[in-house]
């Protein structure tokens, strides 16, 4: 195996829940302050730049960003914060150039923006939520628990844990369309550039911890599917340990047990 060195370093500001993103022109890293002892007010997103590292530019939102959108062909992005909000910003500048703070679906996931509409997968959210930037209409889609979202070429697909479907979302129409279903998931990832969706299957367990009353999922399943987005075929395999993660793309598999993340090449 080559050896891996890292290119650079930076220190991020707060604890967690820093909604790293790289942008689609694939030169810089768009990452927000995390959770902290500090005020809302002076939270900040910030514009990496891939080959040194250096901080290029940062902007204020007044809380921590959950997700970013991009738009398709275009140089803007719609970022999501801990609360009721969304900014349209400037991919480079990181300059605001609107905002919408009323009726905006709370805790967003995963987004995806499409013309005048974003679309909205959150963690618990047993819907996917569709919000109409122009008029403030908020269609809620019901999916299953956890839908997670990604963008598969042209499509949208969706894929919620505890109903085990997989959907296409059509826009701006705001409708689902059941593709294939599986089992109830424990987590799931998409790997867009290998045309795979893999599922950990088994029950979401949930476990509270303290002081900062964090949800994660425990681990509890060995059993490993990977489904062939075009087709819906599926081949099962069997982790050596019980996992509670997974993440995918370019041909790689990670599996994430309680430590020691493990690799399995695609």
């Amino acid at each position: 195996m080559p050896s891996m060195r890292p290119r650079w370093t930076i220190d991020a500001k707060g604890h967690a829940g820093h909604a790293i993103e790289f942008s689609p022109t694939g030169d810089s890293l768009y990452i927000s302050d995390g959770w902290g002892n500090y005020t809302y007010a002076s939270t900040q997103v910030r514009r990496i730049d891939l080959a040194g590292g250096n901080e290029l530019v940062s902007a204020r939102l007044g809380n921590s960003a959950r997700c970013w959108a991009f738009a398709l062909n275009g140089t803007e992005a719609i970022v999501a914060t801990d609360t009721t909000k969304l900014f349209r910003l400037d991919r480079t500048t990181l300059k605001q150039k609107e905002r919408w703070d009323r009726r905006v679906p709370r805790w967003p996931g995963d987004i995806v923006w499409r013309g005048t509409q974003v679309a909205m997968g959150g963690w618990g959210r047993p819907y996917v939520a569709v919000f109409d930037l122009g008029s403030g209409h908020v269609k809620r889609l019901a999916s299953g628990t956890w839908p997670l979202l990604a963008e598969v070429m042209s499509d949208i697909l969706v894929m919620a844990a505890d109903s085990g479907n997989v959907y296409r979302l059509q826009l701006p129409e705001g409708n689902l369309v059941c593709l294939f279903s599986t089992p109830r998931v424990a987590a799931c990832a998409f790997d867009v550039e290998g045309g795979s969706l893999w599922l950990l299957l088994g029950q979401r367990q949930i476990v509270t911890t303290q002081p900062n009353v964090v949800s994660v999922s425990r681990p509890n399943s060995h059993r490993l599917r990977r489904y062939d987005l075009a087709s819906g075929v599926f081949e099962e395999s069997r982790l050596q340990q019980p996992c509670n993660a997974l993440s995918a793309g370019g041909g790689v598999l990670w599996a994430y047990p309680i430590e020691n993340p493990a690799r399995t090449d695609l």
